[in-house]
């Protein structure tokens, strides 16, 4: 079996390449996909390491002075999961992810997608469409503020909460970030829902995850959003 070991911790990294090598594992080549992604340090590195390698199933371990949230393992656990990993002693857990479409690019998101306010003194104006089994079920036109936020199950304990979401288990979540004028800023959606997203005043940013890729949309244009076909595969030992 071949696996990656991602860390922001370059000696955690080696020792854990080394000592991986003595349970009979491969270590994959820069330019090779492995069959694991051991993802070392906190939950940003969980979403760094689903970037990088996508629907290639994930350990996640948290490392000293992390937070890991979504973590599932400790680094004292290393040696068992080894044991278990090489003995195939093993499940995958599959989450959802969601997939944004903009003109000819697509973006996936294992916790969110969200457009955002260039500047935090200008406001932008947007409206959000959904459909479900091709019939529109909600309807928001010409939204002022910050922006809002996309999430999935996974991201709900993440950014989706710090603006007043509830960690939910399947579906989707929308929260409007800073609107004025509205009391209802969260809500809840099945997962075959799609979504539309237009930009009736911009610019602003659109974002997802901690993904350094930033695109800037203008006036008028829009996203669309919906489940992505690939998941986020957990391991489970």
């Amino acid at each position: 079996m071949d696996i990656a070991v991602l860390s922001n911790n370059n000696i955690k990294q080696q020792e854990i390449e080394n000592k991986a090598k003595k349970y009979g594992f491969n270590i994959a080549l820069k330019n090779q996909e492995p069959d694991i992604v051991f993802c070392i340090g906190g939950d940003g590195t969980i979403l760094y390491a689903e970037e990088k390698f996508p629907s290639v199933p994930k350990i996640t371990i948290k490392n000293e002075h992390h937070i890991g949230k979504r973590c599932i393992y400790t680094i004292e656990q290393i040696d068992d999961i080894l044991s278990k990993l090489s003995q195939n002693k093993f499940k995958t857990k599959k989450n959802i992810k969601i997939k944004c479409l903009y003109k000819n690019q697509k973006i996936t998101a294992l916790n969110e997608i969200q457009i955002r306010n260039i500047l935090p003194s200008y406001a932008i104006r947007f409206s959000i469409f959904a459909k479900q089994d091709n019939k529109i079920i909600f309807r928001k036109k010409n939204i002022i503020g910050d922006g809002c936020i996309f999430s999935t199950p996974f991201g709900s304990s993440a950014y989706f909460k710090s603006i007043g979401g509830k960690k939910f288990k399947n579906g989707f979540g929308i929260g409007l970030n800073n609107v004025f004028n509205k009391k209802k800023k969260i809500y809840y959606f099945d997962d075959d829902c799609i979504f539309e997203c237009i930009l009736d005043r911009g610019p602003c940013f659109l974002l997802h995850d901690n993904s350094k890729n930033i695109i800037t949309l203008k006036t008028n244009e829009k996203i669309i959003l919906e489940k992505e076909k690939n998941y986020f595969e957990e391991v489970h030992l």
